[in-house]
């Protein structure tokens, strides 16, 4: 296998095999994620992720999300979501739930970084890049932690992904994915997860004037049907509200 790939020009371009370095950076990656993940007590803000979730678990209601019975709807409900379908796989809310989430977001960051320089620069780039990455301390501290970044940061390194692998593809399926994964990225954090990706592409699709191709029906169908699953959960919660929950995720 050659350390080298064609320029990201090169509309013939194909995926080198991954090998034995590129299994060593996951590997080690995850072993600096996961390992001694549940030790330490949620501090600071991790507490709001893991008191909102079980409160949701307690209540069934996972639209409206609250802290001691107060509406607190800060952020969009899909990290608290994320948070509770890890509890129900391991059974319990604990620490290591709470942050799993994070962690697995920073692996799969990682697997996208090494696509993605292999990708646009060479095998030995994307090598380098994961790496550099994997022995970042922000990284590690914040895939570590309860929050809502590493997913919304996943979601994005995933659209940049999937476009460079359907660069040339113009289908509804191709559009729908790309905006399936960035709204549902907006739906952990907010909607940088969608700002970021298209502002990244654009350049591209600019320089190789690919406008025709970008701006069809389907491409116009596919980016409605990502804006109805953003705004489902925002609508539906306030249409549902009780009379006491007064807060809106629309708002």
């Amino acid at each position: 296998m050659t350390t080298t790939e064609t320029s990201s020009t090169n509309a013939n371009w194909r995926p080198a095999r991954w090998g034995w370095p590129d299994a060593a950076i996951l590997l080690v990656g995850s072993l600096l994620l996961f390992t001694g993940l549940g030790v330490r007590s949620l501090w600071h803000s991790e507490g709001r992720w893991a008191e909102i979730t079980r409160e949701m678990l307690l209540t069934g209601d996972f639209l409206h999300p609250t802290i001691g019975g107060e509406p607190y709807f800060d952020k969009p409900v899909g990290t608290y979501w994320v948070v509770a379908a890890t509890a129900a796989i391991t059974g319990t809310l604990n620490e290591w739930a709470a942050r799993c989430p994070s962690a697995l977001a920073g692996l799969c960051t990682i697997a996208c970084t090494l696509w993605l320089g292999r990708r646009l620069w060479s095998v030995s780039t994307g090598r380098i890049a994961a790496a550099l990455l994997v022995t970042t301390y922000g990284f590690l501290f914040y895939s570590r932690t309860a929050n809502a970044d590493m997913e919304n940061v996943a979601a994005i390194m995933l659209a940049l992904v999937w476009y460079w692998s359907q660069r040339d593809q113009s289908s509804f399926v191709d559009f729908l994915v790309f905006y399936l994964i960035v709204f549902i990225g907006a739906l952990m954090k907010g909607l940088p997860a969608v700002i970021i990706p298209v502002l990244a592409v654009v350049p591209d699709i600019v320089m190789r004037r690919r406008w025709r191709a970008v701006l069809t029906p389907q491409h116009l169908l596919a980016m409605c049907v990502g804006l109805a699953v953003y705004f489902a959960p925002f609508v539906y919660a306030s249409l549902g509200k009780t009379g006491t929950y007064q807060s809106s995720g629309l708002e």
